[in-house]
């Protein structure tokens, strides 16, 4: 894969979440990006990204305006789940994917 824009996207209410799938060769190096775009409210309140194995086992989570390198256990479907870091906040995010 390369460098790209995988979404622009919102948490729109408490509780929100967003899942997304990508497919992944094991020992592939992805680093996954995330930044608010608008409304999150404070340096509190962030949006949170997981990233989960094919096997449902969580790799890492990162909050908004930072990034997670991830070496790919296996080939398969991954899920990436975004929501707010409390549970409650709101706001737009950026969704990124870089693959060497």
């Amino acid at each position: 894969c390369t460098c790209r824009r995988w979404a622009s996207d919102a948490i729109a209410a408490p509780a929100d979440v967003d899942l997304f799938t990508f497919a992944g060769l094991g020992g592939d190096n992805v680093t996954f990006g995330l930044t608010e775009t608008s409304n999150w409210g404070s340096s509190f309140n962030d949006a949170r990204a997981t990233i989960f194995s094919p096997a449902g086992v969580q790799l890492g989570l990162f909050d908004s305006n930072g990034q997670l390198p991830v070496v790919l256990p296996v080939d398969g479907a991954y899920l990436l789940r975004v929501n707010a870091n409390n549970l409650l906040s709101a706001g737009s995010y950026d969704l990124d994917v870089q693959c060497p």
